[in-house]
């Protein structure tokens, strides 16, 4: 009997030294990262923290990037200041002690372009990974589903999925920067093509690139778990049938790293939704 390969999947979490990433990040070291597989890698990439004003600017950018009022005028202005940005490869360092992958740029929404740079560049000389996820601190991974997802495509396919969404500025689907599944092949072809990478919003800049490289976006689902009371909903079977979920709390302060351990809990069996204390 020939025993089945398993593709090596390398899971990447964009992070940033702030709060509440810095918190949250904790939150995903004590949940779900304890899972890992031996197929499988995860590490942090993250740059270092930019000034003041554009801090001010990327706030602004996540409320109303997908708004019909502001977000034309936040795609038109990242396209104009991204036609100076340099396409060249930025420095970067991958310390294994801590597993972060440390790319000299600062941490801001124009920037994230140059940094997946970096991260694909990392992926294709310093690993031998035939997919890497692409993610964010706000998520919570059930790596064994995903794998069991990945196991349908070949490294040598050219593929780009996760969660669609469709903001009404543009006219090609877009995968989600919260998860965004790439082969070997992909990546190496984004990289060849990196001069045609628009860096304007990460997501929406690579699904262009994509979609001039006649690329199909494929469609995975994804489970948003805003706040406590939405994972009351699901039944343990429910919750376990999904890989990606996005505990972007709707709450401010944010509680990602608390839904996380909630979920942790229920998706471990050590706790029943009917027990769950949603305070």
């Amino acid at each position: 009997m020939i025993k089945e390969k398993k593709s090596k999947l390398v899971i990447a979490i964009s992070h940033a030294l702030i709060k509440p990433w810095d918190e949250i990040k904790i939150a995903q070291e004590q949940t779900w990262i304890t899972n890992r597989t031996i197929d499988s890698q995860v590490i942090f990439y993250l740059s270092k923290p930019s000034p003041v004003l554009l801090r001010k600017y990327d706030i602004f950018v996540e409320k109303y990037r997908f708004s019909k009022k502001y977000g034309r005028f936040i795609s038109r202005l990242n396209q104009l200041t991204g036609n100076l940005i340099s396409h060249k490869i930025p420095n970067y360092m991958y310390i294994e002690a801590k597993e972060e992958l440390i790319v000299d740029s600062w941490s801001t929404y124009q920037l994230f372009g140059r940094r997946n740079l970096a991260l694909f560049d990392w992926f294709i000389n310093s690993t031998d990974g035939d997919f890497l996820f692409q993610t964010n601190t706000s998520s919570y991974l059930r790596i064994e589903n995903l794998q069991e997802i990945v196991k349908k495509y070949c490294a040598n396919d050219l593929v780009y999925a996760g969660a669609i969404i469709n903001p009404d500025y543009t006219f090609f689907p877009i995968v989600s920067g919260a998860g965004k599944l790439l082969s070997r092949k992909l990546v190496l072809e984004i990289l060849k093509n990196k001069d045609l990478l628009k860096f304007n919003l990460e997501d929406v800049a690579l699904a262009e690139l994509v979609s001039k490289l006649g690329v199909n976006a494929i469609e995975l689902r994804r489970l948003d778990l805003p706040n406590l009371h939405s994972i009351k909903k699901y039944s343990n079977q429910e919750l376990g049938e999904h890989f990606h979920f996005r505990c972007k709390s709707d709450s401010n302060p944010r509680i990602d790293g608390q839904i996380m351990r909630e979920l942790h809990l229920r998706l471990s069996d050590k706790s029943d939704k009917s027990d769950i204390n949603l305070g």
